[in-house]
Protein backbone atom coordinates (compact mmCIF):
# COMPACT_ATOMS: atom_id res chain seq x y z
CA UNK A 1 0.00 0.00 0.00
CA UNK A 2 1.11 3.21 -0.89
CA UNK A 3 2.48 5.54 1.83
CA UNK A 4 0.01 9.08 2.36
CA UNK A 5 4.18 10.35 1.97
CA UNK A 6 4.15 9.44 -1.57
CA UNK A 7 1.64 11.92 -2.60
CA UNK A 8 0.92 15.31 -3.24
CA UNK A 9 -0.75 17.85 -1.62
CA UNK A 10 -2.69 18.84 -4.75
CA UNK A 11 -3.49 15.80 -5.05
CA UNK A 12 -4.43 14.97 -1.10
CA UNK A 13 -6.62 17.92 -1.09
CA UNK A 14 -8.84 17.19 -3.61
CA UNK A 15 -8.88 13.43 -2.13
CA UNK A 16 -10.21 15.42 0.67
CA UNK A 17 -13.09 17.55 -1.07
CA UNK A 18 -14.41 13.91 -2.16
CA UNK A 19 -14.51 12.44 1.01
CA UNK A 20 -15.28 15.43 3.52
CA UNK A 21 -17.70 17.23 1.04
CA UNK A 22 -20.38 18.00 3.53
CA UNK A 23 -17.93 18.30 6.76
CA UNK A 24 -16.70 21.70 7.63
CA UNK A 25 -13.57 23.00 6.30
CA UNK A 26 -13.02 26.63 6.82
CA UNK A 27 -15.05 29.08 9.19
CA UNK A 28 -14.31 32.64 8.03
CA UNK A 29 -15.79 35.92 10.12
CA UNK A 30 -16.25 38.85 8.15
CA UNK A 31 -18.24 42.12 10.03
CA UNK A 32 -19.07 40.28 13.40
CA UNK A 33 -20.51 37.14 11.53
CA UNK A 34 -19.40 33.63 10.90
CA UNK A 35 -19.23 31.75 7.88
CA UNK A 36 -18.63 28.23 7.62
CA UNK A 37 -17.27 26.50 4.05
CA UNK A 38 -17.95 22.88 3.43
CA UNK A 39 -15.21 20.87 2.03
CA UNK A 40 -17.35 20.98 -1.28
CA UNK A 41 -17.42 24.54 -1.16
CA UNK A 42 -13.78 25.27 -0.62
CA UNK A 43 -13.12 22.76 -3.53
CA UNK A 44 -15.69 24.78 -5.71
CA UNK A 45 -13.67 28.32 -4.84
CA UNK A 46 -10.44 26.47 -5.28
CA UNK A 47 -11.28 24.80 -8.67
CA UNK A 48 -12.26 28.20 -9.97
CA UNK A 49 -8.60 29.68 -8.98
CA UNK A 50 -6.88 26.96 -10.40
CA UNK A 51 -8.54 27.49 -13.63
CA UNK A 52 -8.08 31.13 -13.55
CA UNK A 53 -4.26 30.49 -12.97
CA UNK A 54 -4.32 28.07 -16.06
CA UNK A 55 -6.06 30.61 -17.64
CA UNK A 56 -3.23 33.28 -16.99
CA UNK A 57 -1.35 30.58 -18.95
CA UNK A 58 0.77 29.67 -15.30
CA UNK A 59 3.43 26.63 -16.30
CA UNK A 60 4.70 23.86 -14.04
CA UNK A 61 6.92 24.61 -12.02
CA UNK A 62 6.33 28.52 -12.37
CA UNK A 63 6.71 30.10 -8.87
CA UNK A 64 3.05 32.23 -7.54
CA UNK A 65 3.74 34.60 -5.04
CA UNK A 66 1.35 35.44 -1.48
CA UNK A 67 1.78 38.47 -0.14
CA UNK A 68 -1.20 38.49 2.66
CA UNK A 69 -1.43 37.94 6.77
CA UNK A 70 -2.95 34.24 7.44
CA UNK A 71 -6.64 34.41 6.13
CA UNK A 72 -9.14 31.76 4.11
CA UNK A 73 -7.98 32.98 0.88
CA UNK A 74 -4.78 32.60 1.39
CA UNK A 75 -5.15 29.07 1.56
CA UNK A 76 -7.42 28.88 -1.10
CA UNK A 77 -5.15 30.22 -3.56
CA UNK A 78 -2.11 28.24 -2.17
CA UNK A 79 -4.11 24.67 -2.60
CA UNK A 80 -5.07 26.08 -6.29
CA UNK A 81 -1.65 27.13 -7.07
CA UNK A 82 -0.25 23.30 -5.54
CA UNK A 83 -3.15 22.16 -7.78
CA UNK A 84 -1.70 23.66 -11.03
CA UNK A 85 1.66 22.36 -10.33
CA UNK A 86 3.14 25.62 -9.76
CA UNK A 87 4.80 26.74 -6.46
CA UNK A 88 3.82 29.18 -3.73
CA UNK A 89 6.24 31.88 -2.48
CA UNK A 90 4.90 33.39 0.90
CA UNK A 91 5.91 36.94 1.77
CA UNK A 92 5.56 38.16 4.85
CA UNK A 93 2.69 41.33 4.40
CA UNK A 94 4.69 43.59 6.96
CA UNK A 95 8.00 43.45 4.19
CA UNK A 96 8.91 46.92 2.76
CA UNK A 97 8.44 47.28 -1.07
CA UNK A 98 12.32 46.41 -1.36
CA UNK A 99 12.23 43.50 0.40
CA UNK A 100 9.33 42.33 -1.53
CA UNK A 101 10.74 43.34 -4.90
CA UNK A 102 13.95 41.32 -3.69
CA UNK A 103 11.62 37.84 -2.90
CA UNK A 104 10.02 38.47 -6.47
CA UNK A 105 12.83 38.76 -8.35
CA UNK A 106 14.88 35.84 -6.86
CA UNK A 107 11.99 33.29 -7.03
CA UNK A 108 11.34 34.71 -10.59
CA UNK A 109 7.60 35.11 -9.65
CA UNK A 110 5.01 35.38 -12.65
CA UNK A 111 1.94 36.24 -10.89
CA UNK A 112 1.84 37.99 -7.40
CA UNK A 113 -1.08 37.84 -5.27
CA UNK A 114 -1.82 40.55 -2.53
CA UNK A 115 -4.62 41.17 0.27
CA UNK A 116 -5.88 44.61 -0.41
CA UNK A 117 -4.34 47.78 -1.67
CA UNK A 118 -1.94 48.59 0.50
CA UNK A 119 -0.11 45.87 -0.18
CA UNK A 120 -1.13 46.28 -3.68
CA UNK A 121 0.51 49.98 -3.51
CA UNK A 122 4.03 47.91 -2.78
CA UNK A 123 3.91 45.49 -5.57
CA UNK A 124 3.03 48.59 -7.92
CA UNK A 125 6.08 50.40 -6.86
CA UNK A 126 8.09 47.76 -7.52
CA UNK A 127 6.31 46.26 -10.69
CA UNK A 128 8.68 48.17 -12.94
CA UNK A 129 12.18 46.29 -11.04
CA UNK A 130 10.70 43.35 -11.07
CA UNK A 131 11.27 41.38 -14.29
CA UNK A 132 8.96 38.64 -15.45
CA UNK A 133 6.24 39.77 -13.21
CA UNK A 134 3.05 39.57 -15.38
CA UNK A 135 0.10 40.24 -13.28
CA UNK A 136 -0.99 41.26 -9.91
CA UNK A 137 -4.32 39.74 -8.04
CA UNK A 138 -5.78 41.89 -5.26
CA UNK A 139 -8.31 39.82 -2.92
CA UNK A 140 -10.44 42.61 -1.37
CA UNK A 141 -11.17 46.13 -1.34
CA UNK A 142 -9.98 46.65 -5.19
CA UNK A 143 -11.81 48.72 -7.92
CA UNK A 144 -9.40 50.34 -9.69
CA UNK A 145 -8.40 49.89 -13.28
CA UNK A 146 -4.57 49.19 -13.49
CA UNK A 147 -3.04 47.55 -16.51
CA UNK A 148 -1.83 43.76 -15.03
CA UNK A 149 -4.39 43.72 -12.08
CA UNK A 150 -7.21 41.66 -11.73
CA UNK A 151 -9.44 41.25 -8.64
CA UNK A 152 -9.76 38.49 -6.89
CA UNK A 153 -12.99 37.34 -8.43
CA UNK A 154 -11.77 38.29 -12.49
CA UNK A 155 -9.20 35.33 -11.40
CA UNK A 156 -12.27 33.11 -10.82
CA UNK A 157 -13.57 34.06 -14.24
CA UNK A 158 -10.70 33.87 -16.21
CA UNK A 159 -11.80 30.52 -17.63
CA UNK A 160 -15.50 31.04 -18.34
CA UNK A 161 -14.74 31.16 -22.37
CA UNK A 162 -12.13 27.91 -21.82
CA UNK A 163 -14.20 25.99 -19.28
CA UNK A 164 -13.26 22.42 -20.71
CA UNK A 165 -10.44 22.71 -22.23
CA UNK A 166 -8.46 24.03 -18.66
CA UNK A 167 -10.33 21.33 -16.29
CA UNK A 168 -8.82 18.93 -18.96
CA UNK A 169 -5.19 20.45 -18.47
CA UNK A 170 -5.97 21.12 -14.98
CA UNK A 171 -6.48 16.95 -14.59
CA UNK A 172 -3.11 16.32 -16.34
CA UNK A 173 -1.26 18.51 -14.18
CA UNK A 174 -2.68 16.94 -10.99
CA UNK A 175 -2.29 13.50 -12.57
CA UNK A 176 1.70 14.26 -13.29
CA UNK A 177 2.31 15.87 -10.49
CA UNK A 178 5.36 14.19 -8.46
CA UNK A 179 6.14 14.07 -4.58
CA UNK A 180 9.50 15.51 -5.22
CA UNK A 181 8.31 18.64 -7.03
CA UNK A 182 8.65 21.54 -5.05
CA UNK A 183 5.63 23.06 -3.46
CA UNK A 184 6.88 25.77 -1.90
CA UNK A 185 10.15 27.97 -1.10
CA UNK A 186 10.04 29.67 2.03
CA UNK A 187 12.92 32.73 2.17
CA UNK A 188 14.29 33.34 5.35
CA UNK A 189 14.39 36.69 7.66
CA UNK A 190 17.80 37.95 6.09
CA UNK A 191 19.18 38.98 9.42
CA UNK A 192 22.41 37.75 8.05
CA UNK A 193 22.05 38.91 4.84
CA UNK A 194 19.81 38.54 2.29
CA UNK A 195 16.60 36.47 2.53
CA UNK A 196 17.80 32.89 0.94
CA UNK A 197 15.17 30.60 -0.04
CA UNK A 198 14.12 27.11 1.66
CA UNK A 199 13.13 24.98 -0.59
CA UNK A 200 10.25 22.57 0.63
CA UNK A 201 8.96 19.62 -1.65
CA UNK A 202 5.39 18.01 -1.67
CA UNK A 203 7.55 14.96 -0.13
CA UNK A 204 8.70 17.21 2.50
CA UNK A 205 4.93 18.25 3.82
CA UNK A 206 3.95 14.99 3.17
CA UNK A 207 5.95 13.32 5.46
CA UNK A 208 5.56 15.97 8.25
CA UNK A 209 1.83 16.15 8.15
CA UNK A 210 0.66 12.91 7.00
CA UNK A 211 -0.50 11.39 10.58
CA UNK A 212 -3.54 14.03 10.22
CA UNK A 213 -3.85 14.09 6.76
CA UNK A 214 -6.97 11.97 7.18
CA UNK A 215 -8.50 13.00 10.41
CA UNK A 216 -12.34 13.31 9.66
CA UNK A 217 -13.73 17.21 10.57
CA UNK A 218 -10.54 19.42 11.01
CA UNK A 219 -11.31 22.61 9.60
CA UNK A 220 -9.26 26.45 9.68
CA UNK A 221 -11.02 29.55 11.43
CA UNK A 222 -9.97 32.86 9.66
CA UNK A 223 -11.36 36.08 11.34
CA UNK A 224 -11.18 40.22 10.23
CA UNK A 225 -10.82 41.42 13.36
CA UNK A 226 -14.50 42.30 14.03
Amino acid sequence: MASVADDTLGRLFWKRVEKSSALPAQMIKRRGQWRTFTWAQLGEVVHRLALGLLALDRKQGEAVALLSRSRAEWVQADFAILSVGCVTIPIYPTYTPEQVAYLMSDSEARTLIVEDPAQLAKALEVWPRVSGLEQIVVIESYEGQEPGVLTWEALQRLSEARGDQLKSRLVERLDAADPDDIATIVYTSGTTGPPKGVIQTNRNHMAVSCPRAHSGTSGLAFSDGG
